[in-house]
């Protein structure tokens, strides 16, 4: 990306590289849009997974510059990439209380 180059300009870049990587996906294993798009939505999966241990990693790198005991967030050394990180310490279960109340 261009330094000089708008951040909306850079983000349209980037969505026609996919896109135009994605058509070729499409004929190169011959997939129709209908098995493209689980492909995608998997891919999409893995990409928040990263997003998720990239913040959690963050947290802990920061807390751990103020002296913060690093046990109070959630360890996500164990986990894969594809696996989303989750803080059990407030997870909701299915009725929408907190599991910890």
């Amino acid at each position: 990306m261009n330094p000089q180059q708008p951040l909306s300009m850079a983000l349209q870049s980037a969505r026609m590289d996919m896109l135009k990587a994605a058509n070729s996906v499409m004929l190169t294993y011959r997939l129709p849009p209908c098995l493209m798009d689980c492909v995608i939505s998997a891919l999409i999966a893995d990409i928040r997974a990263q997003v998720s241990s990239e913040l959690v990693r963050d947290i802990q790198n920061s807390a751990n510059k103020d002296g913060v005991e690093s046990g109070s967030i959630a360890d996500t050394s164990t986990q894969s990439a594809s696996e989303p990180v989750r803080d059990i310490q407030n997870s909701e279960n299915k009725d929408g209380e907190t599991e910890n109340e």
